[in-house]
């Protein structure tokens, strides 16, 4: 199978020598044992506490996290900036209601026909293994070079709904699976697989969200970047925007994308773990929170989990930005109990999440509005109230100025993971 691989030369920081990050990995392990003096008591709402690990190998005592809603609020200063920030947003909003609700009344007279009902039960009807089992096809990396690394393949998916085959015949750019990937000739401590979040997808504005440099750099992880289906390079012709088809009101379409999402990461997981049978985690930011999520209940080999900015539900998070449209959508007989339903098959809420609690940890800023905390709560309930840490910004990513608050606090988590195992 063909695999292509491009080598990228990047800033000078990353890529003109990596000899700060690709030392002995016992060396990057020290990095690791110093994010741990950046650890966050989950939900406290304070300054971040410096310990000491003490050489014991157990993980440090950790207060009870709290509920969302007894989160103590932002200083003046920091609400004046979550205020400044609120308008990145309203275009996001303004976004989802355009290109999402309203051609929701569309999808509501064609969920109304039977043969339409019939192929979303299908999905329902069906096993784990028929929907997410790992297809075989991916191909093995290369090997590492201490620079940036472009992965480019088939797909293995095939849709499960035959009558969506040629549909997606028709999107060629969704049928080569995209990666990049900043790996350590001499090997890595961990991996950290990053899922980006709806709508985008670019990898210059990701690289500073997701804090690349400190992982890859700092801490000495190898680092791999997923770009999700009809996102950016993946986007079809005739999109109007980054991640127009998916998620969306095609109920169906969405279904899809979800298990193609999903069968892709678990063949790049197995890629990941033949390199390096190190430890290996997710983090996603909103939509790729959501799969994270997911994948942290479908995958054993998955050691720890990072939900950014994620909604519980994706029919809840539609559903509450419909505002007056719902009783359009309902009078023409699409319900938010129809959509919970359908889209249950890729729900995180559907099954019990593999990794152990203790590396399980959800992120939040103060002053979002597009996936507010009230939309996370069931999904921070459901992972029996793991680590929570939140910061000044809003959802958008160019927004959040306190990004590297939870970047430190997943450098200590891994740090206490890496002395268990």
């Amino acid at each position: 199978m063909q695999n292509n691989t491009e080598e990228v030369s990047e800033a000078r920081h990353e890529s003109a020598s990596v000899a700060g990050a690709s030392d002995a990995p016992a060396q990057r392990c020290e990095g690791l044992a110093r994010a741990n003096e950046y650890q966050e008591l989950g939900g406290t709402g304070q300054a971040p506490n410096r310990q000491e690990l003490g050489g014991t190998g157990q993980a440090p005592n950790r207060q009870k996290t709290r509920p969302w809603h007894a989160e103590q609020p932002p200083r003046a200063l920091e609400s004046a900036l979550c205020y400044a920030l609120s308008p990145y947003d309203h275009v996001l909003k303004t976004l989802a209601r355009g290109y999402f609700l309203l051609p929701m009344l569309k999808q509501a007279q064609r969920f109304a026909r039977p043969d339409y009902r019939e192929r979303l039960q299908a999905y329902l009807d069906a096993s784990e293994q028929q929907l997410f089992g790992e297809q075989s096809g991916t191909p093995a990396f290369p090997a590492p070079t201490g620079r940036r690394q472009v992965f480019r393949y088939p797909t293995p998916y095939r849709p499960f709904d035959r009558g969506f085959a040629s549909e997606f015949e028709t999107y060629a750019r969704c049928q080569e699976l995209r990666v990049h990937a900043w790996r350590h000739p001499g090997g890595a401590p961990a991996s950290l697989l990053l899922l980006h979040s709806w709508g985008t997808g670019d990898l210059l504005s990701h690289r500073r969200e997701f804090g690349v440099p400190y992982f890859f750099r700092d801490l000495g992880l190898d680092v791999y970047f997923y770009v999700l289906p009809y996102h950016a390079v993946r986007k079809p012709k005739g999109s109007a925007f980054s991640g127009e088809l998916f998620p969306g009101p095609d109920l169906l379409r969405t279904n899809e994308g979800m298990r193609q999402s999903v069968l892709e990461l678990r063949g790049l997981i197995t890629r990941i773990k033949e390199h390096n049978p190190a430890p290996l985690g997710l983090m996603g930011s909103s939509l790729g929170g959501y799969l994270s999520a997911l994948l942290a209940s479908l995958d054993e080999r998955i050691d720890f989990a990072v939900a950014v900015q994620t909604p519980s539900c994706l029919a809840r998070f539609l559903w509450n930005h419909a505002g007056p449209l719902t009783a359009a959508i309902e009078r023409r007989g699409l319900r938010l109990e129809d959509l919970q339903t359908m889209w249950r098959p890729h729900s995180p809420l559907a099954r019990k999440a593999l990794v152990p609690r203790d590396f399980r940890m959800m992120v939040n800023t103060y002053a979002d509005s597009f996936v507010p905390s009230c939309l996370s709560e069931d999904l921070y309930a459901h992972w029996e109230q793991p680590q929570l840490v939140r910061f000044i910004g809003a959802h958008h990513h160019l927004s959040q100025l306190g990004r590297h608050r939870y970047h430190r606090a997943v450098g200590s988590m891994l740090s206490r993971l890496l002395q268990r195992s």
